[in-house]
């Protein structure tokens, strides 16, 4: 009998035992056979390696009794692949796989797989995915190979792992491709605190253009390595960087492409982070106002009150003071005709009117906002290396009417102007193209609109209803054609005729935020679908409770076990039962209310807050005696029984469908023409969904819905369960010919770092062959911005994947166990107690009171 003996850094291999390495440290595989055990044989080893990237190593040699054989892995610095397909996301990392047979006849002795896996265990119970600082807390210490395990991993935020040693190039080059500098550093939790490595530039031909011995330092500041790169031709350039191990460079650490493209005499650029160009009027001359007190002198141009100057370093900049000064800045263009209109904002920004556009236009003097309400992030300045941003606005025609500047809103507002503003003339022919491309992608948008939050700005407001077309207009610019307009949760945020229904004021005093929509929507070739959610906010929100929760105590819903009804103290939700008709139709009236009022259809909104039927005593009850089954005595573990039970219980809220389709029939009489009903659900599973009562299958087979959107929300607390496959609910749906449109969480437009893995997981669902993609909180996109022009590539197939393929954004931002979930929604991750600061990871909701 052949006695083997292999070891992992020295420590013995137990078959089927999961091998632990340190990255950035040599780790080794040995493998002997005893002498004198058997009679004098030799053995062939095969040794086989894939890296991350999908690269194979294999070394086979021959092993005689009494000798060893060592297998070196390295330091195991190439960082996981991030695989987007279909809605989920996956990890890919390496894969070790050794072989040993007997020469002559063949025969296995050992056979042996090991799998780069995530974390065995939770990493932290915060995650956080907005540091304030570079430094992350996702773990880049110990990694695991999985013995058996398999090469393509569902990505769990809370057990991801990071790389050791990162690279990524300065977002400076982003603006100028002149401007190459390469930043690199060990993460933390890294066992050496300093690292040599090699960084290799090669071309396309495998040319070397640049070698530099560098020292990777395991430090919150990124160590630098500036390139001269402006003789340089187009074309793609690899840059790797390489660990040294005792004396030896693994060609295996951090890879990325950087790219040149050259552009055209005449191309005018309208965002770095965005492809789209316009051709350059060379027949009249642009302008440049740096110093604006110095130009309205030399143009005899008065302010008007309330507006003076400031101070900037390259000059001054044209300032409101704080409030809403009741007449704007006008700035006459002399030489009129169509131009460009590029900003550079002051403080928190300014509104803009240009010319013949009749939109009053947002421009953020922070480009990148979070989801507190539009609290202020300085992240997108940190991370892209810029001391002040340009945004593109918009293009207009000033032969007869002025550039208009407005201030913000009341006295709570911040200061507010322009530092510079940059006009280029462009021509009528490349305006149209870019209009056209960009408002009509091939696949159709969908901007699922929340609360209106341009009116919920702390420091960018303005109370004026002309922000209501404003919201409209710019979603549709950008491609985004039909609006699902929120109109409330639990309360409502239009005047409704509805007894007992309360008004939550969102946008100015008197003003019907539906009516102003709708007003405007056939203008801009938009069609508005009301959105109402299911939920129904408790005690956590008191303004927002309706009188059906305060009136009802015995509607309220019951967690399993419970002792007594949840009344949201702690938390919002869908806190009435749909076991009863009462709680059904007072979602159903709002629904048909707005149906009269002419809107294009109806979303139903369960895609945050699921509705849950949970177990309500009267339903329990009522199971029971039916069907002679205790519900709060089965779960998942009895299949058959459970299924029966959560197929019951979902009935309650189909039947919510079935009312609002009855309640439709006369509407749709009166008004000549089919209602379609949408529903919006979260994309984690057929059966996960039914758990929550959501009866998918159900609403197809009857024909309930016209539509069904899949929102990206994490339900299940990052279990390895997790899916997000869209395919099952396209090959179901087309059963019945319903649209499914796919997801995309507004966490993708959070910061530069997340636009990355925002672009390939739209990619990804388009692939799948969503019919759609919606976006949500899309109401922050007509607020002009870097990085609202990629919106219509989020529907164009073969322009995001040019883009990609031509961009430097992933190069400046790449893909990591930190950053690859961005595109989820934004309630899979939540504030920590420093609010404002960072997201973090948490369960939406806890299983044991969904299920």
């Amino acid at each position: 009998m052949i006695k083997l003996n292999l070891t992992f850094n020295g420590k013995k291999i137990e078959k089927g035992n999961d091998l632990h390495f340190q990255p950035c440290c040599n780790n080794v595989i040995s493998v002997s056979v005893d002498s004198g055990t058997v009679e004098e044989k030799i053995y062939e080893t095969v040794f086989t390696k894939s890296l991350p990237n999908g690269a194979v190593e294999e070394k086979r040699t021959t092993l005689k009794p009494g000798c060893f054989q060592e297998f070196p892995l390295g330091p195991m610095t190439m960082p996981a692949e991030y695989i987007f397909e279909a809605g989920d996301v996956f990890f890919i990392g390496y894969q070790i796989e050794l072989k040993v047979a007997e020469s002559d006849t063949q025969r296995s002795v050992f056979h042996g797989r090991w799998c780069q896996g995530l974390a065995e265990e939770e990493q932290a119970k915060s995650w956080r995915i907005f540091p304030r600082k570079i430094a992350s807390p996702v773990a880049a210490g110990p990694g695991r190979l999985e013995a058996g395990g398999p090469r393509k991993v569902a990505y769990n935020p809370k057990r991801g792992i990071e790389s050791p040693l990162h690279m990524k190039l300065k977002g400076e080059v982003i603006h100028d491709q002149n401007n190459l500098t390469v930043l690199y550093r060990l993460m933390p939790c890294v066992a050496p605190k300093q690292l040599p490595c090699k960084l290799t530039i090669t071309d396309t031909e495998g040319h070397v253009k640049c070698i530099k011995h560098v020292t990777a330092g395991c430090e919150d500041k990124w160590r630098e390595l500036g390139i001269r790169v402006k003789d340089w031709p187009d074309g793609d350039f690899n840059i790797d960087l390489y660990p040294e191990i005792k004396g030896t460079f693994w060609e295996e650490g951090p890879s990325l492409t950087y790219k040149r493209r050259t552009t055209g005499e005449n191309e005018v650029q309208l965002s770095p982070m965005a492809p789209w160009t316009l051709e350059r009027d060379t027949g009249r001359e642009g302008l440049v106002i740096t110093n604006w007190e110095d130009f309205t002198q030399s143009m005899g141009i008065s302010l008007p009150s309330g507006w003076h100057f400031a101070p900037e370093e390259d000059g001054n900049a044209l300032v409101a003071v704080k409030g809403n000064p009741q007449d704007p800045f006008e700035l006459p263009v002399a030489e009129g005709g169509i131009y460009a209109i590029f900003v550079t904002p002051y403080a928190d920004g300014c509104y803009l009117q240009a010319g013949d556009d009749p939109l009053v236009r947002p421009v953020s003097g922070h480009q990148i906002r979070d989801e507190n309400n539009g609290a202020i992030l300085q992240q997108y300045l940190e991370l892209s290396g810029q001391e002040a941003t340009e945004v593109f606005v918009t293009a207009a025609d000033f032969s007869e009417n002025p550039l208009r500047v407005f201030g913000l809103g009341d006295e709570s507002s911040g200061s507010a102007g322009l530092a510079c503003l940059r006009l280029v003339p462009v021509t009528s022919n490349s305006l149209e193209n870019f209009q056209e491309t960009t408002s009509t992608p091939p696949v159709p948008l969908y901007g699922v609109n929340d609360w209106g939050c341009f009116f919920s700005s702390k420091k960018m407001l303005r109370h004026s209803k002309d922000q209501l077309e404003m919201i409209i207009a710019g979603q549709s610019e950008l491609g985004l054609k039909t609006a699902d307009w929120s109109v409330g949760r639990s309360g409502v945020t239009y005047e409704s005729q509805l007894p007992k229904v309360k008004r939550v004021l969102r946008g100015p005093s008197g003003v019907d935020p539906l009516a102003e929509v709708l007003e405007h929507s056939e203008k801009w070739e938009s069609e508005i679908w009301a959105w109402f959610a299911m939920m129904e906010y408790g005690a956590q929100k008191p303004e927002r409770v309706t009188a059906l929760f305060l009136e009802h105590p015995e509607y309220k819903r019951w967690l399993k076990n419970a002792e007594a009804p949840d009344a949201g103290e702690t938390g919002g939700g869908q806190l009435l039962s749909f076991y009863f008709q009462e709680v059904r139709q007072s979602k159903t009236d709002v629904l048909l209310e707005t149906a009269e009022r002419g809107v294009e259809g109806l979303l139903v909104g369960t895609g945050r807050l699921s509705p849950v039927i949970h177990y309500h005593p009267a339903m329990v009850k009522e199971y029971r005696e039916k069907f002679g089954v205790d519900p709060l005595h089965i779960d998942a573990a009895q299949p058959g029984l459970y299924q029966h039970w959560i197929s019951w219980r979902a009935d309650f809220f189909t039947q919510l469908l079935r009312e609002l389709q009855h309640g439709l029939g006369k509407i749709e009489i009166d008004q000549s023409r089919k209602i379609p009903v949408a529903v919006r659900i979260p994309s984690t599973g057929l059966f996960f969904n039914l758990a929550q009562g959501l009866d998918v299958a159900k609403w197809l087979e009857e024909g309930l819905i016209d539509q069904l959107q899949l929102a990206p929300i994490e339900c299940r607390g990052g279990r390895e369960s997790n899916r997000h496959d869209v395919r099952p609910y396209i090959q179901l749906a087309r059963r019945y010919g319903v649209p499914v449109i796919g997801g995309l969480g507004s966490t993708w437009a959070r910061a530069p770092e997340a636009l990355p893995a925002g672009l390939k997981r739209a990619l990804a669902l388009l692939n799948a062959g969503v019919d759609g993609i919606e976006i949500y909180e899309s109401e922050m996109l007509a607020n002009s911005s870097l990085h609202r022009w990629l919106v219509p590539l989020l529907g164009n197939e073969k322009a995001l994947r040019q883009f990609i393929s031509h961009s430097n954004i992933e190069a400046c931002f790449p893909i990591s166990a930190r950053t690859c979930l961005y595109g989820y929604d934004n309630h899979s991750r939540w504030w920590t107690e420093d609010k404002g600061h960072h997201w973090v990871w948490k369960l939406h909701r806890d299983d044991s009171q969904c299920l």
